[in-house]
């Protein structure tokens, strides 16, 4: 009964896109059309176009679906920030001395980003480089790239944050933290699996006052955003002065989106509705009066979905075991 409901809402369903006639960035009406594409993901209806200004290089999804319409793209069952996470193994607890040492590492490791830990004995300083080396991923739940550096009372912010996973790995360290998120189920559930307060809604909409945040973070969030210039502003505010701000962002002119094409996992329409590169990326920060003090690019194997793609395309139907894997996938 569920199956045919939703089947049948899926079918009825008639999106209302509009037609973004200049580039957010620079205000250019000027833009080349790259190529249509569907929803790739979920199958959801709709035939989207991504287009790329031709002043700044802004890619921009045009047409689109309408605000009012975007969440029905998020589907609360399958998007995946909005899963509960698996619980963890019961695994036999380890003795005592392996516990303790475990901690010593782990200590040392926090010590490096100025988090407050107990003094430390000799071997500890004569070992903390390797500890660092080999145990930082680790200590910062598998994201140190993005986890903040110790501030006394430190107040944090995750824009896009899902059901809060990564605000609790701030809150296990002692930050002070809030999100906000567009989705009401998934806001529900930071709250009781971590006991997390997550606003509703927009960020511009949440009264907030100005100044408030040591740290924000913006992990893939800002491609899916309507106004990502206005929506920088409003995070420029809401920044202590010294404040710092996580964005993670896919990059439209990667080697891997270079060599997948149409292919590439992160265009992902309609809920990517602009991609950036370093340089729009910079630009964007700087008409928002933020300033950017490190810039990096990661490779990611992403090519099995590349390959799930074209064997769909191929098919003319949808894989019902997905990803697919074949040798191609390999680079």
């Amino acid at each position: 009964m569920t199956t045919t409901v939703a089947h049948h809402a899926l079918q009825t369903f008639i999106p209302i896109t509009e037609v973004v006639e200049h580039c957010p960035l620079c205000g250019s009406g000027a833009a080349e059309t790259l190529f249509k594409m569907a929803d790739r993901h979920y199958d959801l209806p709709g035939m989207f176009a991504f287009a790329r200004c031709q002043h700044c290089q802004l890619v921009r999804l045009s047409p689109r679906p309408t605000r009012e319409q975007l969440q029905y793209y998020y589907p609360d069952s399958d998007y995946y920030s909005y899963q509960a996470p698996a619980p963890a193994e019961d695994l036999e607890r380890p003795p005592r001395a392996v516990r303790g040492l475990r901690e010593r590492i782990r200590a040392n490791v926090l010590g490096s980003m100025s988090y407050p830990v107990p003094p430390q004995a000799l071997w500890e300083k004569a070992f903390k480089a390797v500890f660092v080396t080999l145990f930082r991923n680790r200590t910062f739940f598998g994201v140190s790239h993005r986890f903040p550096r110790y501030h006394p009372d430190g107040r944090a912010l995750d824009i896009g944050c899902g059901i809060g996973v990564y605000l609790n790995y701030l809150k296990r360290y002692g930050w002070q933290v809030m999100g906000v998120e567009l989705n009401s189920r998934a806001a529900l559930t930071a709250k009781r699996l971590f006991d997390i307060e997550v606003f509703v809604g927009e960020l511009k909409n949440v009264a907030f006052q100005p100044a408030s945040f040591d740290f924000i973070h913006m992990n893939h969030v800002i491609e899916h955003m309507v106004d990502p210039v206005d929506q920088l502003r409003v995070v420029a505010e809401l920044l202590k002065p010294g404040g710092r701000l996580y964005i993670g962002t896919p990059n439209v002119e990667s080697l891997n989106r270079k060599r997948s094409g149409p292919h590439w996992i992160h265009w992902d329409p309609p809920r990517h509705l602009h991609l950036f590169s370093p340089e729009t990326l910079r630009l964007a920060l700087h008409k928002a009066g933020l300033v950017v003090t490190s810039l990096r690019t990661a490779i990611e194997n992403h090519y099995i979905w590349e390959d799930t793609y074209r064997r769909e395309e191929h098919m003319h139907a949808r894989l019902t075991d997905r990803p697919y894997s074949s040798w191609s996938a390999r680079p």
